[in-house]
């Protein structure tokens, strides 16, 4: 019966496979089984024991072992296995070496920055920059090649870092309230318990997790976050564009056609430094010229979203590395969708209250001031902060006392009283009390201080205190401002308790945006 049984799904399969059966070898293994218990059922049949002599036994004997090759069938079952467990030791390499690489260009840019305390002479530490520039963009490629060949490790990489992000945050706010007075010893203990169990967990993390779509890569936009109807316009209206290796996406010198969104791939960002509206237009195009930039872009990364704001000439060049798909948003949309979405918050002051941060980030990272400080830090420092636009020839009065720093992001502006200028993006010194615009479109970026009042900021100010998560030191020193520390106690330990890391996975777009938000992906986008 079980022959019977077996030689029926053999003829099944094939029916189903015709021609194409007799190519595969599990199958031409399947027939050889199938021959020998056909001619073991017939010495069977034929010939019984008391007919035999001794050579026909043997012969029997000999076709009676080949029933043994049946057990063979069995590797057929293991192998899908073993299969299995190669691969997920193949991911695990994958994934730690990713994770090599990610430290080692972090290793490079932070040396990078301190280049000039190794070496005093000019000549030489440029030359070390510009080996260490090359070493990074050599392994952000690597890195990028990697995250196209096997994109799950990348997002299982990043999401990793960004829940150990979390859980460190988790522990230096407990040591913070532990230092105000908001905690006690044993509450502090059980936390910090719940966080190293969170850590462990880590160890049994998948080393693999399916890469987001182009829709998710969408809904996670720092400046399309929590707007559904804009999101559905942007669904509607934008389209998916296809490159290959060696496509041009965007050519340095063209008009601004709209934002690509990279949903896929790799491409090769060339060019110069973004020009951010200062009056030394030509001056600053002839600086840009000496040094100009090569870097690498992944998976969320964004494209053209300052050019379309300022219509300024692309000042980059981005060609394909590898086959590319983006999401594509021509200015006519965004546009359009600056006209149907104009209330506020609207999508215009939602753009542009991104890149104030990107750019904030950035210029804090190089101030000796802050070079002390982590990324993830420095992003939730800004987690307050909004943007105030002055007029040409305006004045505008900073650090009144409700201002702890003033970063300007775009335009130039002068000192009112020593005529000192800045040209974006500056750091604002706290000796300057009053500023004036000298350029038509001026944005400065306020962080403001602990407890300020709201009276005289703009509504931004308001919706960014409302809507985004405080700064935990900020929080700390508000509750302690206030004496209520029961209920900051209970509202601390609630927050802390519902930030748990298996909530999903970071998309590269929140990779570059983690900590304003988490933590997001990047760099390399926008997990993005």
């Amino acid at each position: 019966m079980g022959v019977q049984r077996w030689n029926e799904d053999e003829r099944y399969e094939a029916l189903a496979m015709r021609r194409a059966y007799l190519f595969n070898h599990w199958n031409q293994f399947d027939l050889f089984i199938i021959a020998m218990a056909a001619v073991d059922i017939i010495f069977d049949q034929l010939f019984g024991f008391s007919d035999l002599n001794i050579h026909m036994i043997k012969i029997v004997r000999v076709f009676r072992m080949f029933r043994l090759t049946r057990a063979l069938r069995l590797v057929k079952i293991m192998i899908p296995r073993l299969i299995e467990l190669l691969n997920k030791q193949i991911n695990k390499q994958l994934s730690f070496g990713y994770d090599i690489g990610k430290g080692y260009v972090v290793g490079e840019e932070d040396i990078s920055k301190i280049v000039d305390h190794i070496s005093d002479e000019k000549s030489i530490a440029q030359k070390l920059r510009n080996i260490l520039e090359k070493n990074r963009q050599e392994a952000v490629r690597e890195l990028g090649l990697l995250q196209r060949d096997h994109p799950a490790i990348a997002i299982s990489v990043k999401t990793r870092q960004a829940i150990r992000t979390v859980l460190n945050s988790e522990r230096d706010t407990i040591h913070a309230l532990m230092s105000g007075g908001l905690l006690d010893d044993n509450e502090a203990l059980k936390l910090e318990k719940m966080i190293e169990i969170k850590m462990k967990q880590l160890i049994k993390f998948p080393p693999a997790i399916p890469p987001p779509t182009a829709e998710e890569l969408l809904v996670n936009v720092p400046w399309l976050e929590k707007g559904k109807l804009q999101i559905q316009f942007i669904k509607s209206r934008g389209k998916l564009l296809y490159f290959d290796y060696g496509d041009t996406i965007i050519r340095e010198g063209d008009e601004p056609q709209g934002i690509h969104l990279v949903v896929s791939g790799m491409v090769k960002v060339h060019g110069t430094s973004p020009y951010l509206g200062t009056k030394k237009l030509a001056l600053a195009s002839d600086s840009a010229e000496m040094s100009r930039l090569t870097d690498y872009r992944s998976s969320g990364a964004i494209l053209g979203d300052l050019n379309c704001l300022t219509q300024q000439r692309m000042e980059i060049t981005v060609t394909c590395e590898t086959a590319t798909q983006t999401c594509f948003i021509s200015t006519d949309t965004l546009f359009e969708a600056f006209d149907v979405f104009s209330e506020f918050p609207s999508l215009e002051n939602k753009i542009w209250h991104s890149l104030a941060v990107k750019i904030s980030v950035s210029t804090f990272m190089e101030n000796i001031i802050y070079q002390g400080w982590t990324y993830n830090k420095i992003c939730a420092y800004l987690a307050h902060a909004f943007l105030v636009d002055v007029d040409m020839n305006s004045k505008f009065n900073t650090y009144d006392g409700s201002m702890e720093e003033v970063v300007l992001v775009y335009g130039s502006c002068d000192d009112t009283q020593n005529q000192k200028s800045y040209d974006a993006p500056a750091v604002i010194s706290k000796i300057t009390r009053q500023i004036t615009s000298t350029t038509n479109l001026t944005k400065v970026f306020i962080v403001p201080s602990t407890g300020a009042e709201l009276k005289g900021r703009p509504p931004s100010a308001q919706l960014h205190d409302g809507g985004s998560a405080p700064c935990l030191r900020h929080a700390a020193a508000h509750r302690r401002d206030s004496k209520i520390a029961t209920r900051g106690l209970l509202q601390t330990v609630s927050g802390i308790l519902q930030c748990s890391p298996s909530q999903g996975k970071v998309t590269p777009t929140e990779e570059k945006t983690t900590a304003v938000s988490v933590h997001s992906e990047q760099q390399e986008s926008t997990s993005f």
